[in-house]
């Protein structure tokens, strides 16, 4: 029942945030690194509790990563202007794909 009141997630850390303009939308992102990749965590800027947009890359990070994961996940479903949990994707060499999916 108290479920019913939280976010289904938490929004980025601010500390560290950086904003990137994308196609005229304002977004912020983080990196974290993590023991086998780093994972970026992207969101909308305008919304308040939107989905979030989770990309596990290489721990080597090359930040064309961040426009071509916005662009990958809008064509495939992010909802960011919706409260939903997670977008769960994974940087590749063959591109991105749904983490669940390989």
């Amino acid at each position: 029942m108290i479920q019913a009141f939280l976010s289904p997630h938490m929004p980025i850390p601010q500390k560290g945030a950086k904003p990137i303009n994308h196609r005229d939308t304002q977004y912020m992102w983080n990196v974290k690194s993590t023991g086998k990749f780093s994972e970026l965590y992207v969101e909308l800027t305008e919304t308040i509790d939107g989905q979030i947009l989770v990309v596990e890359s290489p721990k080597v990070f090359d930040w064309e990563i961040i426009p071509n994961a916005i662009d990958w996940a809008n064509a495939n479903g992010w909802k960011n202007r919706e409260t939903h949990p997670d977008m769960r994707i994974r940087f590749t060499r063959k591109g991105f794909i749904h983490v669940g999916d390989d």
